[in-house]
């Protein structure tokens, strides 16, 4: 028989999948918030939080015996509880299991709250199809990746076009700000970083922004523009292009981070990967 350990801050259709995957189990451990948060303070920023004690009640009123819940608030109480221990994938049940459990973990890959795993993971793109032998998008991303070679930004050089009409209406590159140098001069945050990680903490202007910023600035409406860029955008970047109107996203590189390639979907932006 198996026993679930989990942190369970709000109640929504995910957590009540994870607990109708495991309806077998003969124990389920419900991590009190105080003591989640005494392991991983910033948990402490989330409103929503409900005590154990009432997602308990509330598991019950929906077919779960009362009896079968433990509230969890000290670390002895963790170190009684024996194998088959099941948990959801997620940083604090890491945390936790590390900490204090002796037997392996079965972790349950399901998403339930934005948490550093996945706030931080790179994510494939599902692009529409592969343009392998499209002459014009080639040649479109040739320009942009000539763009890229002009950046002074050593970490990551960006290109990036957007096409209306079958013609380049405005190219750039990423570049920092206020000067191009920054980095030489004050050295660059992102050094600091690993790639794809604290993505927001840069003196970087990204291309894709600067062209919609640029278009802007000329009064170039972007209503079904297509644009061009060497690297996928990141979720900054895709929120502007989503709410701006172009209307297809071309890349030759990268991945997707956080909500980057959801947002431009939702907003009916096809995706399409540029092969040589």
């Amino acid at each position: 028989m198996s026993t679930i350990v989990a942190y369970v801050p709000v109640l929504h259709r995910g957590y009540l999948d994870f607990f109708n995957r495991h309806r077998n189990a003969n124990a389920i451990y419900l991590l009190d918030r105080g003591f989640c948060i005494q392991e991983q303070s910033k948990l402490e920023k989330d409103i929503r939080s409900l005590d154990a004690a009432e997602v308990a009640l509330a598991l019950s009123a929906l077919g779960y015996p009362l009896t079968m819940f433990s509230i969890i608030n000290s670390p002895e109480f963790l170190s009684s509880i024996g194998d088959n221990v099941i948990m959801p994938n997620e940083d604090i049940s890491k945390i936790i299991a590390a900490k204090y459990l002796v037997d392996p973990v079965e972790y349950d890959n399901t998403f339930l709250r934005w948490d550093n795993t996945r706030i931080k993971a790179e994510q494939e793109v599902v692009e529409h199809f592969a343009l392998s032998q499209d002459d014009f998008s080639n040649h479109i991303m040739a320009l942009c990746y000539k763009q890229a070679e002009q950046s002074a930004d050593w970490w990551r050089q960006v290109g990036a076009c957007i096409v209306k009409d079958g013609e380049v209406i405005l190219q750039a590159h990423n570049q920092h700000v206020p000067s191009a140098n920054q980095p030489y001069f004050d050295g660059d945050p992102r050094s600091e970083s690993k790639k794809g990680v604290d993505i927001h903490l840069s003196t970087a202007f990204h291309a894709e922004l600067s062209l919609i910023v640029e278009a802007a600035k000329e009064g170039i409406g972007l209503d079904r523009g297509h644009l061009y860029v060497t690297t996928f955008p990141c979720p900054w970047c895709a929120k502007a292009i989503a709410y701006s109107g172009i209307s297809r996203v071309y890349f030759a590189d990268g991945y997707s981070v956080l909500d980057a390639e959801s947002i431009l979907t939702a907003n009916n932006i096809e995706i399409y990967r540029v092969v040589k």
